[in-house]
């Protein structure tokens, strides 16, 4: 569940990032992001990476092995959207390629936060995943679409390209990464982070073998309308 501080952190920057951001400023953005992540209970294991873009030719992401939680700014590398090229820091997340083509093809992503939170996890791995998560106005709201992808191996291209093709669909926000984690993007990481949660609660929902009933379709589509990256 959203901590009281994730909450304070998420209205501090609710508004969209502006289309550039200076690169020191993202660095403590970027560090901000990661922390509040952590807060929110979306990590689920030392695992997951995050990343902020700068403008439409770079990003920074957090460096491969670090932690979330406890991220510092010189665990940020610096990575070129139109090539992949590591442009300054540590050596970047393993994910870094999947950061970059969701970035090139998703113009209005502005965050990228890869997690393994517990529900949807298990949710993720589950034979039969569950499809409609409309359990409350909040879910097709705050999360929007999501699309799943089948597992595949993690840093590999192969799972960065199935992750960006997912996102070309313009009602995608969350993609379940089969047997893996969840890939959410935002036009602020606040945003990122408040689908997170949300997703999270509704996998938590699916996950309790209870009957559950589910919003008609005609008014979630219409809270999806009403929602924005």
């Amino acid at each position: 569940m959203q901590t009281d501080q994730s909450k304070l952190d998420c209205a501090r920057i609710d508004s969209d990032l502006e289309a550039s951001l200076d690169p020191i400023e993202a660095r403590a953005e970027l560090v901000r992001f990661s922390h509040a992540s952590a807060r929110a209970g979306l990590m689920g294991s030392t695992c997951g990476n995050a990343s902020l873009k700068i403008d439409a030719h770079r990003f920074l992401i957090t460096g491969t092995g670090t932690e979330l939680a406890h991220l510092r700014d010189n665990e940020i590398a610096l990575v070129s959207i139109d090539d992949g090229r590591h442009l300054d820091g540590p050596r970047p997340s393993v994910e870094a390629e999947l950061h970059r083509l969701v970035y090139a093809g998703r113009a209005s992503a502005r965050a990228i936060l890869h997690c393994q939170s517990r529900a949807a996890t298990l949710a993720a791995c589950m034979v039969d995943p569950p499809e409609n998560l409309d359990f409350i106005g909040e879910i097709p709201a705050y999360v929007g679409r999501f699309a799943s992808v089948p597992f595949l191996m993690p840093g590999s291209p192969e799972l960065a390209q199935a992750v960006a093709a997912a996102f070309t669909d313009p009602e995608v926000t969350t993609v379940q990464m089969r047997n893996h984690g969840q890939v959410l993007i935002g036009s602020s990481w606040a945003k990122a982070i408040r689908r997170g949660v949300f997703f999270e609660l509704a996998c938590w929902m699916a996950v309790q073998g209870v009957p559950l009933t589910r919003i008609p379709t005609e008014q979630a589509d219409e809270l999806r309308r009403m929602s924005s990256v």
